[in-house]
């Protein structure tokens, strides 16, 4: 191999070494943003279930057990 060889598989081990980390950091960001989505999902929807759940009444019997 000459030296025009050696810097060719050297530049293109760089571009695979980018691109590799490039693509994996994608996917971990989209898999993150999605995650995110569904924590934001669940926490608006929690008022709407506990309403059902607990009376006003029920809520100062626990504020007056302290």
């Amino acid at each position: 191999m000459n030296r025009y060889q050696k810097r060719l598989a050297a530049l293109a081990l760089i571009f695979l070494i980018i691109g590799t980390f490039l693509s994996i950091s994608q996917i971990y960001a989209h898999q993150s943003s999605d995650k995110k989505e569904d924590d934001l999902q669940v926490l608006k929807k929690l008022p709407e279930q506990s309403t059902g759940l607990m009376q006003p009444n029920d809520i100062a019997a626990l504020l007056l057990l302290d």
